[in-house]
């Protein structure tokens, strides 16, 4: 099966909807399940130096108080997966567009998931500024890339414009919201799914593949 998921780091749904994938891959291990990470960024308008929290939250909510309120479902889903959540530590809502980037390369290598794993870790329980070009290169170095080949990269415009014809694209199918998942490019999934529920819809894809 190919298995698409598309995602944003600073998506807590998607931290949490990743989490879930993992334990669903736990429980039943699928062969030949060729997992590919594909970009979507939840509002490409925040410029590159990022925006402060607050001031974020109180243009597109209203005010932080609800802006917590609506992030509440998934600070206590992802409790139950083992993330602790700490908004109090973010201080800028970042663009993610060179974090995306990151990602794409990190696939090259087969990293982009460990790459991923770091930056919602980074983000959502240490407070780190994803959108800073040396957060960026650390991650790198952390999972095994090299550091100083993706700070030259990430200085410069290469894959600017995969990522955006790659978000462009998911877009045009229809998905206006992550996480997304999606099955042979066929079954999307919405949401941060139950990992029972992804076993039990995995098993029932492959079965009506061998048919």
């Amino acid at each position: 099966m190919q298995l698409d998921v598309i995602a944003d780091p600073i998506c807590p749904w998607c931290y949490v909807g990743q989490r879930h994938l993992e334990e669903a891959l736990r429980r039943r291990p699928f062969r030949d399940l060729d997992i590919r990470w594909r970009p979507f960024m939840l509002d490409p308008s925040i410029p590159p130096e990022g925006i402060e929290r607050k001031a974020y939250y109180k243009t597109r909510y209203g005010s932080e108080a609800r802006a917590m309120q609506t992030v509440g479902p998934a600070i206590e889903l992802g409790a139950k997966a083992g993330i602790r959540f700490a908004f109090n530590k973010i201080a800028r809502i970042p663009n993610t567009l060179d974090a995306h980037r990151l990602i794409l390369w990190a696939s090259e290598d087969e990293r982009a998931e460990a790459v991923l794993t770091l930056l919602f870790r980074g983000y959502f329980e240490e407070g780190a500024d994803i959108g800073d070009r040396r957060v960026l290169a650390s991650i790198a170095d952390q999972v095994g890339l090299d550091a100083k080949r993706i700070a030259a990269l990430l200085e410069s415009d290469t894959d600017v414009s995969t990522v955006i014809d790659q978000d462009r694209a998911t877009r045009a199918l229809g998905i206006n919201g992550v996480p997304c998942l999606l099955v042979d490019e066929k079954y999307a999934l919405m949401g941060a799914q139950d990992p029972a529920n992804l076993v039990a819809v995995f098993e029932r894809i492959q079965a009506h593949q061998a048919v």
